[in-house]
């Protein structure tokens, strides 16, 4: 009877958090920096190391894994559970078999603090009371990061991986969008080395963030991710200088206070440096004091205009017409977002990918799978929650392709909590023929009669399609 209430208490208490309970709770780590912790992290997804929420040959209570883990054999890993929270211990050199999502902050502060997530650098953590992350780094920072985590016996993915994700950040807040997840962001307090850059010493700390000038070799108004030695690559250039912080991570300067130096003006385009901090190849929309909104990743570089908003340049090798690419991938564009070459001309949106767009060399790029999922039967804009058109309505069927609803006149509004919407805009004229998405919501092959609104009863579905005509009736071809 003792046996069965303690694996029922056990079961009971992982279910509660990644991981179940230390037997004992250790403190005291082994003397790494955060590149070692990183490097101990990646050995991991290296062999791709099996989810288990026990040590390894012992019996787990996880009803979604095997009765018993039996996982890659490595004398060191063996002891720890290789959950998320077992990764994170590993990684950071905790004892045997790890702690748990609750042993961590915000749960817990003798070892970790919660830290701002704008923050995050190499080897902090993002944790709440269910899965617990480690950060690996911002490929832009504030809107998308890479991770590395344990995911668990249920999901398609049940082995040690890294996955790159959009994110957004308040406070100590972080949302990571392939995950569907908010989380707290946390900071190890122990490292034997430190990742910021400031002050002295020989050479950067591999992961830590450097004004050039300042233990990486540069302009010194760029910010540099170490690389190891002197050397180091581009994270952002900073439109109003770079800040070296003894003792933590460098960083881009804040924008004068009313106005004046290098502010931005709302709404203007910009390229990264020119007035917004950012990558110099990426055109960012100016959002005021807040963080700018990236407009399209330039495939050719981003041309900095006077007296004008800033533009792309034209691609050099161009792409192959016909052919699908990536924003930034011979063409310009998003960098999440499917386009399909028209030579010359500008590239038409296949669709907005939500897990990230994938760049295929020698064959056509497609959208990841994966992201974060919908609900079975929710209505979603493409690029939320489903690859899609992101002027698109669908309905989510689960794991099989998401099927048309409308395709909305004005626009795909996504609403935090409830079902996705077209947004309302000028109205049809009463009587009238309007294509689908012309004025009246619908399906772009279909003919409508405008009823009022954005409203319209269907004519008829267009064998060849719908033509939109300026000035008059639309038609089928």
């Amino acid at each position: 009877m003792l046996k069965s209430l303690t694996a029922t208490l056990g079961l009971a208490l992982a279910l509660a958090g990644c991981g179940a309970p230390a037997e004992d709770v250790g403190s005291t780590a082994e003397e790494l920096a955060a590149s070692d912790a990183i490097a101990r992290a990646e050995d991991w997804v290296g062999v791709r190391l099996q989810y288990c929420q026990s040590a390894n040959h012992q019996r787990d209570y996880d009803d979604a894994c095997s009765t018993y883990c039996n996982r890659y054999d490595d004398s060191a890993w063996d002891p720890y559970r290789s959950d998320c929270s077992g990764l994170v211990s590993w990684a950071w050199g905790l004892p045997a078999p790890g702690r748990t999502t609750w042993e961590f902050a915000p749960f817990r502060d003798d070892i970790t603090s919660v830290i701002d997530a704008s923050s995050l650098r190499a080897a902090d953590a993002v944790n709440n009371s269910d899965h617990i992350m480690l950060f690996k780094q911002w490929l832009v920072p504030g809107q998308r990061a890479e991770f590395i985590e344990e995911p668990g016996c249920a999901t398609a993915i049940t082995y040690a991986h890294q996955f790159e994700s959009d994110v957004s950040v308040s406070g100590s807040s972080i949302y990571v969008d392939y995950v569907g997840m908010r989380f707290t962001a946390i900071r190890y307090d122990h490292f034997g080395g430190t990742s910021g850059g400031g002050g002295g010493g020989n050479g950067c700390v591999a992961g830590g963030l450097y004004c050039g000038g300042d233990k990486v070799s540069g302009d010194p108004n760029t910010l540099y991710r170490c690389s190891g030695g002197s050397s180091g690559t581009v994270v952002e250039h900073c439109a109003d200088g770079c800040d070296v912080v003894p003792g933590q991570d460098d960083a881009c300067g804040s924008a004068p206070s009313g106005g004046g130096g290098g502010n931005c003006v709302v709404g203007g385009l910009y390229c990264g440096g020119d007035k917004v901090s950012g990558d110099a190849g990426t055109l960012y929309r100016c959002n005021g004091t807040g963080a700018p909104t990236v407009v399209e990743r330039c495939s050719a570089g981003c041309q900095v205009n006077a007296g004008s908003d800033d533009a792309c340049r034209s691609a050099g090798g161009g792409c192959t017409a016909g052919g699908l690419y990536c924003g930034g991938d011979k063409l310009s564009g998003n960098a999440n977002t499917l386009y399909r070459c028209n030579g010359g001309a500008e590239p038409t949106v296949v669709e907005r990918c939500s897990a990230g767009c994938q760049v295929n060399p020698g064959a056509d790029d497609s959208c990841k799978s994966g992201g974060g999922s919908c609900v079975d039967g929710g209505l979603y804009c493409g690029g939320d929650k489903l690859s899609g058109n992101a002027s698109t309505l669908y309905r989510c069927n689960g794991a099989g392709a998401p099927s048309v609803v409308t395709r909305c006149a004005h626009g795909c509004q996504v609403n935090d909590g409830i079902n996705d919407s077209c947004r309302s805009g000028a109205s049809c004229v009463v009587g009238g023929l309007y294509c689908g998405g012309d004025k009246v919501n619908g399906l772009s092959g279909t003919l409508y009669r405008c009823t009022g609104g954005s409203s319209g009863t269907v004519v008829e579905h267009c064998a060849s399609g719908c033509e939109v005509f300026s000035g008059r009736n639309d038609a089928c071809k």
